[in-house]
């Protein structure tokens, strides 16, 4: 590793996500964690990854000849606690294998997927079923009432902060929208489900081609919930899916995919990535972002396939 250059975009994610100072101050102590993990752990660092987002993250080699890749996280607390939390629970099944963590530094050394394409590099019908075999393997771990994990629930409360944030109102998120999604949460909330461990954000670039399996998903939010909102995420994804040609028939296509093959409930899943779609926008004003047009571009094509 020759110097420690950060995209612009990830600077800027840092600062939104830890805020400004917290942020900066982050940004400052990224060298000396770097240092710290490859003495610690006998690596050898390579450059990071060109597509930095919320995390710090790089090929490494192992004093055993290993590859992995280092990963300095951004969150902390509970939400780092989840991500670690659900890593070890899924023990390498359907996802990479968590080899080391150390808490101070937030830095985990994790199994590198190789050769670590993503799903934007296969068709659409292919990386359905990918993300639908993946679901098989991931959903297996049901969760007692005094689990660790952040649930649904506690995630639907993003919209009582928005509220909070604009007076009752929904400041610069379409009224509408919210109030369906917020809909949606209380009508699946109410039905008292058995939770499962859910990846949480199972979309294309969070799905890696690999050897020891087909695909392996990297980066989970650790969250309790409905089988059914695990679909959500990979619905509404990649982030430029509704200017892209025929943006309707691709969700459609999924749907049914996840249907027909995979046994999920068409309908059930329509309605949560839908209540995802929204989320997703109030959680990019909470961060201090504009209202993103392609959730809720994405919500009113899932709205349009009922």
């Amino acid at each position: 590793m020759t110097g420690l250059e950060l995209p612009p975009g990830f600077v800027r994610n840092v600062l939104a996500v830890r805020g400004e100072d917290a942020g900066r101050a982050f940004l400052a102590s990224l060298p000396a964690i770097i240092g710290r993990c490859r003495d610690q752990w006998g690596l050898a660092v390579g450059e990071p990854f060109a597509a930095l987002t919320y995390n710090w993250a790089a090929p490494v080699t192992t004093r055993d000849g290993e590859a992995a890749v280092l990963k300095i996280a951004t969150i902390e607390g509970d939400e780092l606690a989840a991500e670690v939390g659900a890593l070890r629970l899924f023990d390498g099944r359907g996802a990479v294998r968590l080899l080391a963590f150390e808490p101070a530094d937030g830095a985990m050394l994790l199994e590198r997927a190789v050769p670590g394409t993503s799903l934007l590099d296969v068709d659409n019908d292919q990386a359905t079923r990918a993300v639908g075999a993946l679901m098989s393997r991931l959903l297996r771990h049901p969760l007692p009432p005094d689990h660790p994990f952040p649930t649904l629930g506690g995630w639907a409360r993003a919209f009582e902060r928005l509220r909070a944030a604009h007076g009752g109102g929904t400041g610069p998120m379409p009224a509408g929208w919210v109030e369906r999604a917020e809909g949606i949460f209380r009508d699946f909330l109410a039905e008292g489900w058995q939770p499962v461990l859910l990846h949480g954000d199972l979309h294309h670039t969070n799905v890696l081609a690999a050897a020891r399996e087909p695909w392996l998903a990297i980066d989970p939010h650790g969250v309790a919930g409905d089988p059914a909102f695990e679909p959500a995420a990979f619905l509404r994804n990649p982030l430029d899916l509704t200017e892209r040609p025929g943006a309707s028939a691709i969700v459609r296509r999924r749907l049914d995919i996840l249907a027909d093959e995979f046994g999920y409930d068409r309908e059930r899943v329509r309605l949560w990535a839908i209540a995802n779609c929204v989320l997703s926008a109030a959680w990019s004003i909470e961060d201090g972002g504009e209202v993103p047009q392609g959730p809720i571009e994405t919500a009113r094509i899932l709205h349009e396939l009922g």
